[in-house]
């Protein structure tokens, strides 16, 4: 097989194959031509390594099914799939043929017809010829590539949906941690709020629990303990009130006032003087902070409307 020789490495275009039959050699006639791995990427959409993969792999699964190759054509690809594996020929590391193999020896002829072309050149020129012989072979890489394209959008689909379930889950366990902190907050100030009315009012609870269940710590407990809930509920509701329905403190008459004693049963059980002296001495030692919303205008309403209460 006859080949260019320069003082590079060998460029071809396979055009024509012209076998001439001698003992020794198989003659293959090409055209000179630039082609390097930028170009078959343009053209097929792939690296040269993963082309010769397909078109080896084309080759086996149509050769004799959906494509006939002549004779001398399997000789010359058979003799190019050699050199990327083996590189040059070499006849002392093959076996001896057998007198009547006739189709080994035109294999090895076409081989060594090859001479010193490299293994990338050889690839190459593997893809070139079955393109020419094989109008299918861009239609079945264009297939694969159109596969591989489609295969590689799914997988980045899913990566992206992925992605976002994860942010997803992230945004819901941020937001559901900040629930917890902020119902653990309201609790603890909750629980501030609660103990500091109840001190406030234990001992007028206590006597008055006293007075009715005389002699019965028991009783006594359960009664101061239903009386202080009552009054953080009431302390609640009307703090609640206040805040959605009154603008913001403007004068002096919104200054700190503790809630007065809880009702008993209908009645207020007041043990401390009604006096503006007295409502800022009990202000001043208490140490509920949230009470700030309520104001000697308040105390004295909510004051008489208890006692009318009672007295109804």
């Amino acid at each position: 097989m006859a080949v260019t020789q320069g003082s590079g490495p060998q460029d071809y275009e396979i055009d024509s194959f012209e076998p001439v039959h001698s003992e020794n050699s198989v003659v293959l006639s090409m055209k000179e031509m630039k082609l390097d791995d930028d170009q078959v990427m343009k053209k097929w959409g792939f690296p040269l390594t993963d082309l010769y993969k397909l078109a080896l792999k084309f080759y086996k699964e149509k050769e004799g099914k959906a494509i006939h190759f002549s004779y001398q054509d399997k000789l010359t690809l058979i003799a190019f799939t050699k050199q990327v594996n083996y590189g040059k020929y070499n006849a002392d590391t093959l076996p001896p043929l057998g007198v009547l193999d006739v189709i080994g020896r035109d294999r090895r002829m076409a081989w060594q017809a090859l001479g010193d072309l490299t293994k990338e050149e050889a690839m190459r020129d593997f893809i070139l010829m079955l393109d020419r012989l094989c109008p299918l072979f861009t239609a079945f890489i264009e297939a694969h590539k159109a596969d591989l394209e489609a295969r590689e959008r799914r997988k980045w689909e899913e990566e992206d949906r992925k992605k976002k379930e994860e942010e997803r889950l992230r945004l819901e366990e941020e937001l559901r941690r900040k629930e917890e902190e902020e119902r653990a907050r309201q609790e603890i100030q909750r629980r501030q709020i609660q103990d500091a009315l109840n001190q406030q009012t234990y001992a007028q609870f206590k006597a008055y629990a006293e007075q009715q269940y005389p002699g019965n710590p028991e009783q006594q407990g359960v009664l101061v303990r239903q009386l202080q809930d009552q009054h953080y509920h009431q302390y609640m509701q009307q703090l609640l009130q206040q805040q959605t329905s009154r603008p913001e403190p403007e004068s002096e008459e919104n200054e700190v006032e503790v809630e007065p004693p809880v009702l008993a049963n209908g009645t207020l059980h007041n043990s401390q003087p009604d006096s503006e002296e007295d409502d800022d001495e009990i202000n001043s030692q208490g140490t509920m902070s949230m009470a700030s919303m309520w104001t000697r205008k308040d105390v004295r309403e909510f004051k008489e409307s208890i006692r009318r209460e009672g007295g109804e």
